[in-house]
């Protein structure tokens, strides 16, 4: 199933979730407008033995329902809305709000190390930032979970159990799992549920602090309207709670199975993912989550996290697990390792052996060094959108293979990572270089200066094809920097950039994946506007073309050929545009094009980055230079490319 594919069936699921739940809030208003109703006809007398008049039941009271509905609503509505603004933080303040420890780059624990090399040879291999990734350490259980609204700021957090218990296939299973709920829009989607479900769970909590207010101790008079209402709000409210898990059950066992397939697809490795789900059949504690929260979160885990009995079957976020495996491996009868040993052998795919091999290769291949002449259709390209394959993933393995381990460990730590980043921009030029030191002298960080010219050397030294994945390294790190800290790395970074007087392509890609990996998820969203003008769409999607053209081409006529490769994918022959001058397709107009690209819908932005890539190859060769401004642009439009492959 494509990228487009799956996103739409996830935007249709969100369709249909909201749908359920605003008849279940329709019903919710509905039960308490009967019921007010109802109240009214209760002789509601200071007096036991007082007669009470006789009263009309009026069931039809407009006035009556259009405040109800309006209170509820508000009321759903104010409480859906902060418990979304309590989850801005994106999936980093997710995994620690329900009580989980960052693992850092820098760690010396082999099981910890592990985990980040499988996460971070995934995400290259995916053209994805690199997530942060969590453990909980107090989970026995075998159990995982991707928390984030966009792929720009997923976390992955794994439970002690899974990284005691899993070998490397296993683990590697689990993490394509949640790798697939990054690509394939589950992550909003599991947010939308908590804010949804809290919603309606909101109208029971109020209910119970009204019957705890009205049934004080020492008051007398049996039921008081107090505890009447108390009741009614409580037994609603878990009512459209019940309803509510039911719809999110429904929702999220098909994603699950989506899920496993898209993993096996990745890793060509059925038997990772169905070796973890054994584990979690054959440990005693199995998927089970401990934590508190685990109720609020059960549908974003690997495996059911709930203890299921014969009555919460009903609302389990997960299928049984013999059931997954079955569809993974239809021999499956119960016995995998039987299985297993009568199927052939993965290592006879060359393909295969580069990942299912422990240790990383440790060389790397030569084509990388530009010009990086690889042809592959522009077709091609747009099939792996969102979409990697076991041969981008052996490629995600080189390319981590190829930055020796001394420079990983330095990335790791905030200043090592600021120095690295830095480092690379750097001009070989010595005055440009004077100046460029000079900033970094002045920078309020203490030892910035000497960091850089430490690992400077070893930084040229590398590939330029390992410029970008070093940056992405860094990320986890540079999230940790406080304000003062990042805006001075920011401003650090565009001196050195502009210290020549002038911008590269790469500089440019540098600092646009910089700064969109760095700006809070919150803040990344409320910038996003919907286009309500299809001819400034066409004009921004112009300016992409015309930077890309530019980029790649060693002269006017190639430009205009490159353009004209990708003017035929996106724009009408009585469009009436053309290949914009390369001073009017600058990084100025791509950046204010890029700031609002993004709100256009996800089928356009599709098409557009098709376009870009036919001006990419059209040449038939891909430049280091149009390969990073491509896929910078890709990110942009959350459309990720993988790496490009021969």
């Amino acid at each position: 199933m494509s990228f487009f594919d799956e996103q739409e069936h996830a935007r249709r699921a969100t369709g249909r979730l909201m749908l359920l739940f605003g008849l279940a809030v329709a019903a919710l208003i509905a039960g308490l407008y009967a019921a007010v109703v109802l109240l009214q006809a209760v002789p509601w007398s200071r007096h036991r033995y007082q007669p009470a008049p006789p009263v009309h039941i009026t069931w039809w009271q407009p006035e009556l329902l259009f405040w109800i509905a309006i209170i509820s609503l508000a009321a759903i509505g104010l409480a859906t809305w902060s418990k979304m603004r309590a989850l801005d933080a994106g999936g980093g303040g997710i995994a620690l709000s329900f009580g989980a420890r960052q693992i850092l780059g820098h760690t010396t624990d082999e099981r910890e190390r592990r985990l980040l090399n499988i996460v971070e040879e995934m995400a290259i291999a995916s053209g994805v930032r690199v997530p942060f990734v969590f453990v909980l350490d107090n989970e026995r259980g075998i159990n995982a979970f991707a928390a984030g609204f966009t792929p720009a700021d997923a976390a992955i957090t794994v439970t002690r159990g899974s990284l005691t218990q899993l070998d490397r296939d296993q683990l590697q299973g689990i993490i394509g799992h949640e790798f697939s709920h990054i690509l394939n829009g589950d992550m909003g989607l599991n947010v939308r549920l908590i804010g949804l479900l809290y919603g309606i769970l909101f109208i029971g909590h109020t209910g119970l602090v009204i019957l705890r207010a009205s049934a004080t101790p020492g008051r007398r008079g049996g039921f008081t309207p107090g505890i009447v209402v108390g009741l009614i709000l409580a037994a609603l409210g878990y009512l459209g709670v019940f309803c509510g898990r039911l719809i999110r059950a429904a929702v999220c066992r098909q994603r699950e199975f989506l899920a496993d397939a898209s993993a096996v697809q990745f890793t060509r490795n059925p038997y990772g993912i169905a070796g973890a789900l054994q584990q979690i059949a054959d440990h005693d504690a199995g998927s089970r989550i401990d934590a508190p929260h685990a109720e609020e979160l059960a549908h974003f885990f690997f495996g059911e996290a709930l203890v299921t009995n014969w009555w919460r079957w009903l609302w389990a976020t997960h299928p049984p697990v013999a059931t997954r495996i079955a569809h993974i491996l239809p021999n499956y009868r119960g016995n995998l390792e039987d299985l297993q040993a009568e199927a052939p052998q993965p290592a006879h795919d060359p393909e295969q052996a580069l990942v299912f091999a422990v240790d990383p290769p440790t060389s790397y291949s030569p084509t990388l060094h530009p010009p990086m002449r690889q042809t592959p259709l522009p077709a091609q390209v747009m099939q792996t959108v969102a979409a990697p394959t076991v041969a981008h993933l052996a490629e995600g393995r080189a390319l981590l293979a190829a930055i020796p381990q001394s420079l990983r460990g330095v990335i790791g730590d905030p200043l090592g990572a600021m120095a690295a980043v830095l480092a690379l921009l750097l001009d070989d030029d010595v005055q440009v270089r004077a100046r460029q030191l000079g900033s970094l002298r002045a920078s309020p960080v203490p030892g910035l200066e000497s960091e850089c010219l430490r690992l400077a050397p070893q930084l040229a030294a590398l590939d330029v094809r390992l410029r970008l994945p070093v940056v992405e390294l860094a990320v986890p790190a540079l999230r940790h920097l406080s304000q003062p800290q990042l805006r001075s790395f920011v401003a650090c970074l565009q001196e050195l950039a502009l210290a020549d007087g002038q911008r590269s392509v790469f500089e440019y890609a540098l600092q646009r994946l910089l700064l969109r990996r760095l700006v809070a998820p919150g803040k990344q969203r409320l910038r996003l506007a919907p286009y309500t003008d299809d001819a400034q769409l066409e004009r921004d999607g112009v300016v992409l073309l015309s930077a890309l053209a530019w980029a790649g081409s060693p002269g006017p006529q190639e430009a205009q050929a490159a353009f004209a490769a990708g003017a035929e994918r996106l724009l009408a022959p009585d469009a009436g545009l053309g290949l914009m001058p390369p001073e009017d397709a600058g990084f100025q107009a791509l950046d204010a094009a890029l700031g609002r690209l993004p709100g256009a819908p996800l089928q356009l932005r599709l098409q557009l980055v098709d376009a870009c890539a036919h001006v990419v190859l059209a040449d038939g060769q891909v430049l280091a230079q149009e390969a990073e401004l491509l896929r910078s642009m890709a990110d942009a439009l959350d459309c990720p490319i993988p790496p490009f492959l021969p």
